[in-house]
């Protein structure tokens, strides 16, 4: 587990299998707008000063977030709201960082845009169905990339991973050996 500092938020999808419980936390449905998560840290950034950590957990793809009704690299700029109000955004989401036809495009626009630190992974993320403890994080898994703000890849750490590719190059198999 990664111990998440304080003040924390944590942005849950209600479609993402896991959730993380921090000093304030937020469920989004499939509706709810992109704009409606931005202002929400930004309220928290009024309350709180600056947020040290933010935890988003959600399905993701490369370039691609599936929080509320979703967010693509294309949407990266609307971070630039959290300019000063968050210092580091962690992915719970699988693929984030993966490398897309941009490179890593969505976690790299973000970081650049938030002006704060990303850390998110290249891999598929185990379904730990349920709520983590208050205040932690389940280690990651597989390559994980940590971005600057200035979008640069400054950081990667490879955990153990419960998934392995198959023979098919866009398919995975679960791990048993």
């Amino acid at each position: 587990m990664i111990t998440i500092e304080s003040p924390s938020v944590s942005l849950n999808d209600e479609r993402a299998p896991v959730r993380t419980v921090l000093d304030y936390d937020h469920w989004f449905d499939a509706e709810s707008k992109r704009d409606k998560i931005i202002h929400r840290v930004v309220e928290h950034h009024a309350k709180l000063g600056v947020i040290r950590n933010l935890v988003i957990c959600a399905h993701g793809l490369p370039g691609s977030l599936q929080l509320g009704e979703g967010f693509n690299t294309v949407d990266a700029p609307l971070f630039s709201r959290w300019q000063g109000k968050v210092k580091k955004i962690w992915f719970r989401a699988c693929l984030v960082a993966r490398r897309d036809r941009f490179g890593h495009s969505m976690a790299r626009e973000i970081a650049r845009h938030a002006q704060c630190w990303v850390v998110a992974s290249t891999e598929l993320q185990t379904d730990n169905r349920g709520r983590l403890p208050y205040g932690q994080l389940d280690t990651y898994e597989g390559l994980v990339l940590s971005f600057g703000p200035d979008g640069r890849i400054h950081w990667s750490h490879r955990y153990p991973s419960t998934y392995q590719r198959s023979p098919d190059p866009n398919d995975w198999a679960f791990n048993r050996g």
